[in-house]
């Protein structure tokens, strides 16, 4: 047997024998002690023995008293109490005596829940409560429980499995499951544009209770007065996503959100936790501001109606003493801790993707390889700068090619937004309307269309015509071999990367605001049934653009 079978071995055989023992003790110090001396970042199941009225408190999640640890590879059992499972960032608690999941976060001031998870069926039917667990693993990297809860006439399933030392939750969605509802009282809903500008909506966006979210797969909310994000993600566009609002005290707050399921498909839910992860503020504030830990921090200026203006927090220009900043950390940078994590890291862990393959995938552009401007032109100065360009001279060469035929395509495809910006200004100004309501839903429109027709029209002043690139591509070739031509590739190359930028800012752009403008529209359809074939109008071309069905 190698050292690495023995030593898993090992550990597997002492956690069964500790495990077996903890339950029989049921002492809390025990299963502290237990976690805390083989690996607290592992997942763990417990029973708190018996269920508690109400939502369990902070502090007895942190000090387990009278609670029971289920051994790894147990799968026939029936719990006596409430169903726990965590790690050391997060916990989930599935109460018998609820309709909905209590979502934790474990931070080093104790636990703070954040969200409650509720299932939802056919026309917003919200289960009556808890009927069964079923445990469907339970090992130490990963722990998943699928749980019914009862309806009047049915049930509605889902399943919730946290791993190993992770921020994030997933969520399947079972039979009788339409929709998850994240409960959670927050002060922002974020959608990340990754490249153009983000959207940032408050409880005072629209008179509606009701947002329904311009985003293929993503969005954050931003809670607990800049302490926390988080994060949902699901698997695909077909899913939609909603933000909910409610009144408290007479003033309406953002209460959660909504997520539409698909059947076993999986939707994520990630704490990011941080004191100041977040700030929101006028000028005078920001400027006193500095973030609480290295990373790339994002900065927009609250417009309306959602709408930003998106810059590095390093590039703000704080001059209007009216505008609102929003602040957060969309990426890390080589400084970052690795115990923060930022949406991109998200984004990451769940999709697999970063923001360049994101928006390549959703926009169908691009091969696997995806050879895109700013990776080619980052591998080539390298390339130069360690002299080894020659070696790679027919690689260079291909690289360059597969580039150009894709921003060829990226360009192609901005043309097709183009198309669409026309059709959809044409079809708007054959309206007219003298409900002042109407009126002012057209101006929203209107302005959308010309926020995409000015950065179609930008882009194309920036992009040369694909003879030009070939150009700057036989350039750069021929620069192999040459004495100090590390200078002269990095100043093509700078051009190059800035034709990529400028094509991913109007692609990712174009594609939001098609979005926005059909969720506008169906909002509003949704209230007024003169605007039903108007919405259909809007629907069937914009869902055209974005290649869903």
């Amino acid at each position: 047997m190698s050292f690495l079978k023995f030593t898993k071995y090992s550990f597997h055989l002492l956690f069964y024998i500790l495990s077996c023992l903890c339950p029989l003790c049921n002492a809390a110090q025990d299963i502290n002690k237990f976690i805390q001396d083989t690996c607290p970042p592992c997942v763990y199941l417990l029973d708190t023995g018996v269920p508690f009225a109400d939502k369990i408190p902070p502090k007895s999640l942190i000090e387990k008293k009278e609670w029971s640890l289920i051994p790894e590879g147990i799968t026939d059992y029936a719990f006596q109490g409430d169903a726990v499972i965590l790690n050391d960032k997060i916990a989930v608690v599935l109460r018998k005596h609820s309709n909905e999941a209590d979502v934790y976060s474990l931070t080093n001031d104790g636990a703070v829940q954040r969200a409650n998870l509720l299932p939802s069926g056919v026309e917003n039917e919200i289960p009556i409560s808890l009927s069964s667990i079923k445990i469907v693993e339970n090992e130490l990297s990963a722990v998943r429980l699928d749980a019914a809860y009862q309806t009047k006439n049915d049930t509605m399933q889902i399943g919730i499995r946290i791993t190993t030392g992770s921020v994030t939750m997933e969520v399947y969605s079972g039979v009788g499951t339409k929709a998850i509802q994240l409960q959670t009282k927050s002060q922002y809903a974020v959608i990340p544009d990754f490249f153009a500008d983000d959207m940032i909506f408050s409880e005072e966006s629209f008179q509606e209770d009701t947002i329904e979210l311009p985003t293929d797969n993503y969005f954050l909310h931003a809670v607990e007065g800049g302490n926390a994000l988080i994060a949902c993600v699901w698997e695909s566009n077909l899913q939609n996503a909603s933000l909910l609002l409610s009144n408290e005290n007479s003033n309406k707050i953002i209460s959660g959100s909504k997520i539409e399921c698909i059947l076993e498909k999986k939707i994520w839910i990630s704490m990011l936790e941080y004191p100041g992860i977040w700030i929101c503020g006028l000028p005078n504030e920001i400027k006193k501001w500095t973030p609480p830990f290295p990373a790339m921090w994002r900065a927009n200026r609250l417009i309306s109606d959602g709408d930003t203006q998106s810059c590095q927090h390093s590039e703000i220009s704080l001059v209007n003493n009216d505008d609102h900043y929003f602040i957060y950390p969309i990426d890390r940078d080589r400084s970052t801790p690795l115990s923060v994590y930022c949406p991109i890291d998200i984004l990451r862990n769940t999709l697999g993707v970063g923001p360049c393959q994101y928006i390549l995938d959703r926009e169908n552009l691009g091969s696997g390889a995806h050879p895109t401007p700013n990776d080619v032109t980052e591998w080539i100065v390298n390339l130069f700068h360690r002299k080894r360009e020659k070696r790679y001279k027919e690689q260079i060469v291909e690289r360059l090619k597969e580039m150009t035929l894709l921003i060829d395509e990226t360009q192609s495809r901005i043309q097709q937004y183009l198309n669409y910006t026309e059709n959809v200004r044409d079809y708007l100004d054959s309206l007219s309307f003298d409900n002042n309501r109407e009126n002012e839903l057209k101006k929203s429109l209107d302005n959308i269309v010309d926020t995409m027709k000015t950065v179609i029209d930008r882009n194309n002043s920036n992009v040369p015509a694909l003879e030009s690139i070939n150009r700057m591509g036989n350039e750069i070739v021929s620069l192999i071999g040459e004495n100090n031509a590390e200078e002269k590739c990095k100043t093509i190359c700078d051009k190059i990367r800035a034709i990529g930028a400028s094509q991913n800012y109007t692609v990712s752009k174009c594609r939001m605001a098609s979005r926005w403008l059909l969720k506008r529209v169906k909002m509003y359809a949704s209230n007024n049934t003169a605007w039903k074939n108007h919405f259909d109008w809007i629907r069937t071309n914009t869902k055209a653009i974005l290649n869903v069905d």
